[in-house]
């Protein structure tokens, strides 16, 4: 996961407090923005409500990362 990501959030309950209070639900789309140098924790830019929040990575899954592809 690095700044630039699009990414889900993939819990089917908040995990904590704070993202009851954020009120994110499964399946929300949100953008990283920013990220801490100890590299577990990011900051979404949530879509539906255009909020911003410092999560846990364990909680996030990238949805637009690169693959490779064999080329021919």
């Amino acid at each position: 996961m690095k700044v630039g990501d699009l990414v889900q959030y993939i819990r089917d309950m908040p995990h904590s407090y704070a993202e009851f209070q954020t009120g994110v639900r499964q399946n929300d789309i949100g953008l990283i923005t920013d990220a801490l140098e100890n590299g577990t924790t990011v900051r979404v830019k949530w879509l539906k409500n255009n909020d911003e929040h410092w999560m846990g990575k364990n909680h996030l899954e990238v949805i637009n990362g690169r693959k490779e592809t064999k080329s021919s």
